[in-house]
């Protein structure tokens, strides 16, 4: 069943190919009384949820779009889990190579492991499994408070910064291209 809506822009476009739309005899005003309609006939939702319905169709349509302009470039997730004795998770990377470059999306190592090689190490493993799949760089983002002086010592460097988040810290984007 039609909407009211959906049942007006069809009734319009039926009578204006019949020819009994005298009024919009003019094509372009015609489209362009079609398009406002369409245009203002769409819903826009605010949905404060990590994955609420639809927002799957946003990816696959964003996929979609990048598809279509690179090419069908793999997307492989990657994570690195450091482990301790008993099992449990102490630290790690999680990310993905993405459009020929990693991307690192969290990388966390427990503060009491921190300044032994723990991260360096991992950061490493990470690259070079980029690298197996044609990798071309890493890039991520940090904060100063966070690990800015790790990043440049490993080789990164900042290539945007966004002031202020949160307030009083930067948001920096880094990068690494392998030669």
């Amino acid at each position: 069943m039609l909407s009211s809506g959906e049942f007006c822009l069809a009734w319009t476009v039926l009578q204006a190919d019949r020819g009994f739309l005298p009024c919009y005899s003019d094509s372009i005003l015609f489209f362009r009384k079609v398009i406002e309609f369409v245009r203002y006939s769409m819903q826009i939702e605010v949905l404060e949820e990590a994955n609420p319905p639809g927002a799957e169709d946003v990816t696959a349509g964003l996929r979609a779009h990048v598809i279509e302009k690179t090419g069908p470039l793999p997307l492989i997730p990657l994570t690195l889990l450091l482990r301790d004795d008993e099992n449990r998770v102490r630290g790690g990377i999680r990310g993905a190579i993405a459009l020929c470059w990693l991307q690192v999306d969290h990388f966390w190592i427990d503060e009491a492991l921190r300044g032994q090689g723990y991260g360096s190490r991992l950061l490493d493993m990470a690259e070079e499994a980029a690298r197996t799949h044609g990798a071309i760089g890493a890039q991520l983002t940090t904060s100063t408070f966070q690990a800015e002086e790790f990043y440049r010592k490993q080789g990164y460097a900042e290539i945007g910064r966004l002031k202020d988040r949160p307030p009083g810290h930067d948001r920096i984007w880094m990068a690494k291209r392998w030669g």
